[in-house]
């Protein structure tokens, strides 16, 4: 029989698997807001985006009260799991459910209405959960690009539509 462990034992099967090395992604649900202490990796404005200073995505804030962090440190899975027990935060490891693709501004502009109003879409956010050619994506807008986070089982059928206009080729990242 399994263990049991306590939802608020610091030694959840959670946050233990999540403390034994930094995933490749990860969803962040959160029943509350979560603390301000976290705000700068789970920013609390909806549709707000957090950078590197590269300039490499690492959080989405893309719908109310869901996160999609890229590429976590081990010092974000820590300050995550310890919010998680005490801020009824739910942490799932999506390594290998999402794709990015980024599209050039011009090009995205000129592809990206034939399947969705961007303006209505995005409405003064920097991200948002939106159904494009009927997959369901994470829109991001960058300063001179989008990005477009789709779940894998979906990236065939979005790279289809993408492709329909026979001058433009998209590669995947």
């Amino acid at each position: 029989m399994p263990a049991q462990h306590s939802p608020t034992s610091p030694e959840t099967p959670l946050v233990a698997n999540l403390n034994s090395g930094a995933p490749a992604a990860v969803e962040v649900n959160s029943l509350t807001q979560p603390p301000a202490a976290i705000e700068w990796l789970l920013p609390r404005r909806p549709g707000a985006v957090v950078c590197s200073a590269a300039g490499q995505t690492r959080s989405l804030h893309f719908a109310p009260r869901r996160w999609l962090l890229i590429a976590p440190t081990e010092e974000d899975i820590s300050s995550i799991g310890q919010a998680a027990v005490a801020d009824c935060l739910v942490v799932v490891d999506v390594a290998g459910k999402w794709q990015s693709l980024n599209l050039g501004a011009v090009l995205a502009e000129s592809i990206l209405p034939r399947g969705i109003d961007l303006t209505a879409a995005l409405c003064e956010r920097s991200c948002a959960a939106v159904e494009l050619f009927d997959c369901p994506v994470i829109l991001v807008s960058k300063p001179r690009e989008y990005e477009i986070w789709v779940p894998c089982s979906y990236r065939a059928a979005l790279g289809y539509h993408l492709q329909c206009d026979p001058h433009h080729k998209i590669a995947p990242q």
